[in-house]
């Protein structure tokens, strides 16, 4: 006995929509795991490269950690999308803020960072410079340090890198 040939086509049909579906879900998949890939959920490496460098060991004379921020903290953010981390360690210090902006200027320089924006420019005011920005390449990404005053005598040093190699802005 045959069968009909619209139940062949409707089976025949039935399989190609099927491979279809299957074919449709591994490249969803496959596109899901390559955006995601390099994100937040792999970045302990880099966060640790970053909270080891050298300009948070060297804090200015006199300059102490700030009361909550003791140590280097790191986080990596990914909710715009574009994953990036910044590393951000706070310091007190009684030097006024010129004293300090000129430790880190000496600093900066000696370990190869790059100024956008000497503290003062573009904004501020006496009490609150505008952020001192730099720039340098880590293991093949660009990073950025800001120095930004959150009050007359403390202040907030901060390494900042996205994930995808595309510059973080002062």
């Amino acid at each position: 006995m045959t069968q009909p040939k619209t139940s062949r086509a409707l089976r025949v049909s039935g399989l190609l929509l099927l491979a279809l579906a299957v074919a449709g879900a591994g490249v969803f998949a496959a596109v899901t795991w390559l955006v995601g890939a390099g994100g937040c959920a792999d970045s302990s490496v880099r966060e640790q490269q970053v909270a080891a460098l050298k300009i948070f060991r060297t804090p200015p004379a006199g300059a102490r950690p700030a009361p909550g921020l003791e140590g280097v903290q790191t986080e990596c953010m990914d909710d715009s999308g574009d994953p990036w981390l910044a590393a951000t360690s706070g310091y007190e210090s009684d030097a006024d803020q010129q004293t300090v902006l000129d430790h880190y200027r000496k600093e900066t320089k000696e370990d190869g960072w790059t100024p956008l924006r000497p503290a003062g420019e573009a904004g501020g005011t006496p009490d609150a410079p505008a952020d001192s920005c730099y720039r340098k390449d880590l293991a093949g990404d660009p990073a950025l340090l800001r120095i930004h005053y959150t009050t007359p005598t403390e202040y907030l040093i901060s390494v900042e890198s996205s994930l995808d190699g595309t510059l973080v802005e002062c």
